[in-house]
């Protein structure tokens, strides 16, 4: 067992109304939350940035109102701040209303007079939660012309973003997003999680337990930590940490299967074996001595066990050549298995077998799996993993920045991982890790939610010592090594 730290994840129909049930229960009104968002903002504002020039970009509703309110709280700070007004302001109503007129005497204008003098950083609260892309007009284009280079500081999301599933067409990027009550699931997976940058929650005194009681449910968890694994008891031995069979693809592409099998041993797999095609070399036993070789006409002579057996299946696996009897044999076994890379391409044609199954696609996987376009994956990907789970019968890893873990019934987005991982046998080494975590006692939910945090953390570790460019796959290895044993990183779980 792992300890999973999660949050709450909304969208935008179930934030507004989480807001209106607050302002009830609280007894706070809505100018109230309007003036707290302010004060959240400026504080971000204070504190990392330069706020020598301010421009305040506002739109209608009451995104727009929180800008005004902003522009308002800076100017009786001292600050130098302008409101660029995309939406006449006096034309607001209710809530946005008070706070145009509460800034009075902030200085404003429109597109049609731009001042020469460019900001030092912008507040943006153009478009809010209810927002839905694409961005319509010439206002995208507009704004990358003049805020290319500047800071940004988004209002609760960024503007063109869709709260509900992080997808976006002409959008502005922020340097940081300040949310409101609680993580929008559109800011942690995809483009969202990009545009987001550096992510502040400001939850207006709202408890885990305030929001239990509002009876609104979290469309996804978001998982902020995972523990350790369990230290192995003293009277631990091989057979008892479980067997993991690595199927080899062609030989030209061994090293994806060996990556696997690196990573599953390194990973704490009491054995592991490799399956090949034929048994006429002994290259993988040089390269790595610890592991088993066998020939994959012999599954069936193993001995799999459905309590301590895993295979992987994928790594190197040719187009074209089928897997209609390999996975029959383990369906029929009920052996759990992890499905990557060729097999995914394959079974999106052959189709899958009712068994205990992890699938680990990229976007493009899951678009041939799903028999639809990479950018209509890539346009909801919480649907997206929830319909090839329930398609397919398995727990299913979307990878990509956010990734989602879906069983069908209840998902999952890992709030990890840099774009140092995308580099050549990633996706390999994390079928290992998943391998090996079901292998020593993990349910497919726990292996699958676990290993993606340990995998997506060595990313980010990487990063932080080396930068995101040139990692090779192996070298993460070590790492989620590190951070499986709990050594070498700040443990929350340990306070």
């Amino acid at each position: 067992m792992v300890e999973i730290k999660l949050a709450p994840l909304l969208d935008a129909s179930s934030t507004q109304t989480l807001d209106q049930w607050w302002q009830s229960d609280a007894g706070v009104s809505g100018f109230d939350l309007m003036s707290r968002a302010a004060d959240a903002i400026c504080h971000e504002l204070f504190q990392h940035y330069n706020l020598k020039n301010v421009w305040v970009l506002a739109g209608g509703g009451n995104n727009g109102g929180d800008g005004w309110a902003v522009a308002a709280k800076l100017k009786t700070l001292g600050v130098n701040v302008s409101v660029w007004a995309f939406h006449d302001p006096h034309t607001l109503i209710g809530d946005a209303q008070r706070a145009f007129e509460a800034a009075d005497g902030v200085a404003w204008f429109t597109e049609m007079s731009v001042p020469d003098v460019k900001p030092t950083v912008v507040v943006d609260a153009l478009l809010g939660v209810g927002f839905q892309p694409p961005l319509k007009g010439a206002i995208g284009t507009f704004l990358e012309q003049h805020l290319t280079s500047c800071p940004v500081v988004a209002v609760d999301v960024p503007s063109g973003v869709s709260a509900a599933t992080g997808a976006a067409g002409a959008h502005l990027p922020a340097t940081s997003t300040v949310s409101f009550f609680t993580h929008k699931c559109g800011l942690v997976t995809g483009t969202g999680r990009i545009a987001a940058g550096r992510r502040v929650i400001e939850s207006f005194g709202m408890s885990s337990r305030d929001l239990k009681r509002s009876g609104i449910q979290a469309k996804a968890q978001l998982v902020l930590n995972v523990s350790p694994l369990a230290p192995r008891s003293g009277d631990s031995f091989k057979h008892k940490n479980g067997r993991v069979f690595v199927v080899a693809g062609e030989y030209r592409m061994m090293g994806g299967a060996l990556m696997a099998a690196k990573s599953a041993l390194s990973c704490g797999a009491g054995l592991v074996t490799l399956l090949q095609p034929s048994d006429n070399t002994m290259l993988p036993q040089l390269s790595m001595p610890e592991l088993m070789l066998d020939n994959l006409d012999r599954l069936s002579e193993l001995g799999l066990s459905s309590r301590s057996d895993v295979i992987v299946v994928g790594p190197g696996w040719p187009v074209g050549q089928s897997l209609t009897a390999l996975l029959n044999e383990l369906s029929r076994a009920q052996i759990s298995a992890v499905i990557d890379a060729g097999a995914l391409r394959v079974i999106s044609e052959e189709g899958l077998p009712s068994g205990r199954w992890v699938l680990t696609p990229h976007a493009g996987e899951a678009a041939a799996l799903l028999g639809v376009s990479t950018s209509e994956v890539e346009s909801n990907r919480y649907r997206s993993a929830k319909q090839i789970a329930e398609q397919y019968g398995a727990t299913v890893i979307l990878k990509g920045p956010g990734t989602i873990v879906s069983d069908g019934c209840d998902t999952f987005v890992i709030d990890a991982g840099s774009p140092a991982l995308a580099t050549a046998g990633s996706g390999d080494v994390l079928c290992g890790v998943v391998a090996a975590c079901i292998a020593q006692g993990l349910d497919l939910q726990q292996a699958s939610i676990a290993s993606s945090f340990y995998h997506a953390q060595a990313g980010d570790l990487w990063e932080r010592d080396y930068g995101s460019r040139g990692a090779r796959a192996t070298e993460f290895i070590p790492i989620i090594r590190a951070v499986l044993n709990g050594r070498g990183i700040h443990n929350v779980f340990s306070r």
